[in-house]
């Protein structure tokens, strides 16, 4: 599923840091486009695996380089993507 992650100071955008946030909550499996690109800077946009249920909406406390961060973690639903996907023209559905 995807998954936003907000509270992610942009100085440690990454795919080693997007990898280690991802597996705090499933199993890491990529970054969105939108997000390696820095074209949408709200959140981080990461496809995860994980129990289907498992996540509502949570925060939880990461030290990144020795900088506690709060990060926020938000499923998508379906319709989010849908329409998110829709205006940018480059992919759709789940």
């Amino acid at each position: 599923m995807w998954v936003r992650c907000r509270g992610i100071p942009l100085k440690f955008w990454s795919n080693q840091c997007f990898d280690l946030v991802g597996s705090l909550i499933g199993i890491f499996i990529e970054v969105d486009e939108a997000t390696t690109s820095w074209e949408a800077l709200e959140f981080a946009r990461l496809r995860i695996r994980m129990s289907l249920g498992a996540l509502t909406n949570l925060v939880k406390a990461v030290r990144i380089n020795d900088v506690l961060c709060q990060i926020s973690f938000e499923e998508e639903s379906y319709a989010e993507v849908t329409m998110v996907g829709c205006s940018h023209g480059r992919w759709g559905g789940a």
